[in-house]
């Protein structure tokens, strides 16, 4: 159970071709990762969109959960999802 902000190719395309990763947070500097250009090229920031998949390579629940929320909230979200994993994700 993870946010699509969390998969590598979950993207928002905004009517301006901003790219989001995350549709809590669709107008911060943060949550823009990148543009279409006029003749449909794509630009990433790759430092933003790293902060965005982090989860991948931490393994940290918090951040795959939801990245923008772990980082609102230093990592210690309480959500349903949390309850799940630490109740039957565990091994």
């Amino acid at each position: 159970m993870c946010s699509t902000a969390t998969y590598p190719f979950g993207f928002i395309i905004k009517p301006d071709g901003k790219i989001a990763k995350c549709s809590q947070d669709l107008y911060s500097d943060r949550g823009i990762v990148g543009y279409l250009d006029d003749n449909g090229n794509l630009y990433i920031d790759k430092e933003k969109f790293s902060w965005w998949t982090r989860g991948l390579r931490s393994r940290n629940p918090a951040e795959l959960l939801c990245p923008y929320e772990a980082a609102r909230n230093n990592e210690n979200i309480i959500s349903l999802g949390m309850v799940i994993y630490e109740k039957y994700g565990k091994d």
